[in-house]
């Protein structure tokens, strides 16, 4: 058995080779629900126009869970939409169901028997949320501090109330007891990987025994959780662009977790030792693309995190692009860090904070090569060609920044819309 061999695939959910298709009715009830939730409390839909004034993105990118009204009717919508039942634990005692759609960037809807109306946006931490929102009321957050699963109400309307939540490694609704030992634990795995030495020459090595160490101690979910945060922090240090938007984002409280995906670029002699690395971490493989004419790009999601990586290596007997990217700024896993992040957004609203102004758009953090240096990798055959021409008239190379729409349902990644850019293009 190869290394590669290790991940497993996931349960195809669109039934035709992973061939994501929109998904109209799904992301109408969502924003049917939305609206009807913001007309009832009128500080939420304040809030939301904060949002989109401050950093661009709209409420929707950051909503996680819906609660509504359980009625025939909402049944009937949910089942025509695509959505099924989720089994998972409750905090209160009037919600007894929870439904999610596998074939849709949508969130989780619950029922309750009640009439009122909930709306969960996903925070990288509900107390930065109080802090920076100037919310009164932070000691009645729920979950202890550093634990899996925090919430907390952050305002309230007729009949409806709006959460902060934070997730870490937990998908469910129903808060998760760690002892003060676990939440150390997890806070230093977390920082192993902030600050581990991705230059080295065991480096590799390194990762896969701090990987290894954290799932022995935190579980597959929650060390996946750390590890991705981590990742997340490394991509935006390197990236102007990325490190302005989240300074934004975190001005109200939101974080990062609009991220939609982030992208790896691999060797030959790397992509199993990455692609172990992720499936350690308890990553599943989901669809496959052509990047290019001589990429491909294998795409892995954490079933409960919800976190998606894409691992780019070489199709053929040559470097690709992606193993120029390594010989010349390093391997994404270890040297360079991510190659790429893309955010859900909208060119209209977002696109001018990140200096985008089409899809096919994505900003570059350059990083300069030597042309001795660039010269010399080619002549030896380890970095292709045409990426050596390129950066030579002008092209660059380096992690990029992009924006992926959900407003159609979809939960798709295919080459248009990958974070991701050929080294050496405009």
């Amino acid at each position: 058995m190869t290394t590669t061999d290790t991940i497993r695939t996931m349960d195809d959910p669109t039934s035709g080779n992973w061939n994501w298709a929109p998904q109209p009715e799904a992301r109408r009830l969502f924003e049917e629900l939305l609206v009807l939730f913001l007309e009832k409390c009128p500080e939420a839909a304040r809030f939301g126009e904060q949002i989109l004034d401050t950093t661009g993105t709209h409420i929707t990118e950051w909503v996680g869970v819906i609660l509504a009204h359980d009625t025939p009717e909402m049944r009937e919508r949910l089942n025509g939409a695509g959505y099924v039942p989720r089994i998972t634990e409750f905090v209160d005692a009037d919600i007894h169901y929870a439904f999610w759609n596998p074939a849709a960037s949508t969130p989780d809807i619950l029922l309750t028997e009640s009439n009122r109306m909930s709306v969960g946006l996903l925070v990288d931490s509900v107390a930065d949320f109080f802090a920076a929102n100037q919310i009164s009321g932070v000691d009645h957050i729920q979950g202890e501090p550093l634990a899996r699963a925090r919430w907390a109400q952050v305002a309230e309307g007729d009949g409806a109330a709006l959460w902060a939540f934070e997730r870490h490694g937990y998908d469910g609704f129903h808060l998760k007891f760690e002892i003060a030992e676990h939440r150390i634990a997890a806070m230093h795995h977390l920082e192993r990987f902030r600050a581990r030495n991705r230059w080295g020459e065991r480096a590799f090595e390194e990762i896969d025994g701090a990987v290894r160490a954290a799932v022995d101690e935190l579980g597959e979910d929650w060390a996946a959780a750390q590890f991705i945060r981590a990742e997340r922090e490394c991509f935006i240090r390197n990236h102007c662009v990325a490190s302005g938007q989240r300074a934004r984002q975190v001005a109200v409280g939101l974080g990062v977790a609009n991220i939609d995906h982030m992208v790896y670029a691999a060797s030959a002699g790397a992509v199993n030792a990455t692609l172990e690395l992720f499936a350690v971490l308890g990553f599943q493989r989901r669809e496959s693309f052509a990047v290019g004419l001589s990429d491909a790009a294998a795409v892995l999601e954490q079933p409960i995190t919800g976190d998606v990586v894409v691992v780019v290596s070489p199709a053929g007997d040559g470097p690709g692009g992606s193993g120029s990217w390594a010989r010349l700024v390093g391997e994404s896993l270890v040297s360079s860090g991510p190659a790429g992040v893309a955010l859900r957004g909208e060119i209209a609203s977002l696109g001018s904070r990140l200096q985008i102004d089409s899809d096919a758009a994505r900003p570059v953090s350059s990083i300069p090569v030597a042309t001795t240096h660039l010269d010399a990798l080619a002549s030896d055959g380890v970095v292709e060609n045409a990426v050596a021409s390129a950066l030579r008239d002008g092209g660059v190379i380096g992690p990029v920044i992009s924006l992926v729409s959900r407003a159609d349902g979809s939960r798709a990644i295919g080459e248009a819309s990958l974070a991701y850019r050929i080294p050496g293009t405009a």
